[in-house]
């Protein structure tokens, strides 16, 4: 018999029970001990149906398991609702694993993220734990022997963290100006810099709802980093019109893969610059095809 989770898992969901289904199957596999479970409100009365049918999906908890509900009468939206129900899980827990609607892990993605939010849960260095890899097989011949690299790119679709690295999520950018003026010493490349100033400018400037970003902006100016697993452990389901963000992504689908356990430590804690490199050009490259295609 499979043993239980050990680690917490946060499941965030709004109105796409397809995708929730599936997702929710893949945490019943896991069977993890404690599990919080946010449900964002309809914004309308169409909403409403779809959102019920979520909430009925992810109440059939059939494993033992201490389960946390927040389930919203509105819609929070993402400050209220994403940013408020993983401040309320860190509420709750040192650490956990974060899943939403949309991600849809395989089961050795568990286990990674458990393994390493032990192992680096007293290393300040280490801020976000990814679930996702988007370099389709290649690795640098720096991280070819190991079973993760360091990057300073963290990804959403699933992933897991630490509640006092948390706290160290700047959520208005106060400082954003004066670290402006540095990117180009931070960031020697002129691809990589290019995309950091578009985003973080758009974070700053438009987007109070960028909170992917605001996260992004806290890692890099805290010197922090992120592990990137070497096989791709979450595969993006949500791309279709009900999509809140994402209608297609040319990566976030790519499927995912086994990881070899036990896992191999690289040795030492630098960043692979090489793979953010390529990460950043393919990035760059696919949102242009990606432009192309939804003409």
């Amino acid at each position: 018999m499979k043993k239980q989770l050990k680690t917490p898992v946060l499941l965030l969901t709004f109105k796409r029970p397809e995708t929730t289904k599936l997702v929710f199957e893949e945490i019943r596999k896991a069977k993890p001990k404690e599990l919080f479970l946010f449900s964002d409100g309809p914004k309308n009365e169409l909403e409403r149906k779809k959102v019920e049918e979520v909430r009925k999906i992810i109440s059939k908890v059939d494993w033992p398991c201490k389960v946390k509900k927040r389930f919203l009468k509105k819609n929070g939206g993402f400050i209220g609702g994403v940013l408020g129900a993983i401040k309320w899980f860190f509420k709750h827990v040192p650490e956990g694993i974060i899943l939403e609607d949309d991600g849809l892990p395989n089961q050795d993605f568990f286990r990674f993220c458990s393994e390493l939010l032990e192992r680096y849960r007293d290393d300040d260095r280490i801020m976000h734990i990814n679930g996702c890899n988007f370099q389709r097989g290649w690795t640098s011949k720096k991280s070819k022997n190991y079973s993760y690299y360091f990057s300073i790119f963290p990804h959403t679709y699933g992933w897991a963290m630490w509640a006092k690295k948390r706290k160290k999520y700047y959520d208005n950018m106060k400082e954003y100006l004066e670290f402006r003026k540095k990117i180009k010493v931070l960031f020697p490349g002129i691809l990589e810099r290019i995309y950091i100033k578009r985003i973080m400018d758009n974070a700053y400037y438009k987007n109070s709802n960028a909170i992917d970003t605001k996260w992004f902006f806290s890692i890099v100016k805290n010197n922090g980093l992120c592990i990137v697993p070497n096989k791709n452990l979450v595969r993006g389901i949500g791309f279709s019109e009900n999509a809140t963000n994402t209608k297609f992504d040319y990566f976030l689908s790519l499927p995912t893969e086994k990881i070899d356990f036990p896992l191999k430590h690289p040795p030492f804690v630098i960043r692979d610059r090489k793979a953010d490199e390529r990460y950043i050009k393919w990035l760059l490259k696919n949102r242009i095809k990606k432009r192309l295609f939804l003409r």
